[in-house]
């Protein structure tokens, strides 16, 4: 989690810790604390190789979530959507 966001801010020239806070309440009791990826057996079984990394994935949602947010700021300006409003 905390790679994830120090990749995400990063990417954006924040400091996440300036943003997020975290409450340990809301973590789940069985929490798996670190997980790791490993790809080997979809490499091997199905010869599949990955064509983006994670820091390139991050920053693809990342970009996502910016063009969401001006879309949604020109809707907001036009008066067609509140402020408040949440498409989701």
């Amino acid at each position: 989690m905390l790679e994830f966001l120090e990749v995400a801010f990063d990417y954006v020239g924040l400091n996440w810790s300036d943003h997020v806070v975290i409450y340990m309440r809301f973590f789940r009791p069985a929490e798996v604390d670190n997980l790791k990826r490993d790809s080997s057996k979809a490499r091997k079984v199905l010869r599949w190789k990955s064509k983006v990394g994670f820091k390139e994935l991050v920053n693809m949602m990342v970009d996502g979530d910016v063009e969401l947010e001006k879309r949604e700021k020109v809707l907001v300006d036009a008066g067609y959507m509140n402020a408040q409003q949440q498409p989701w």
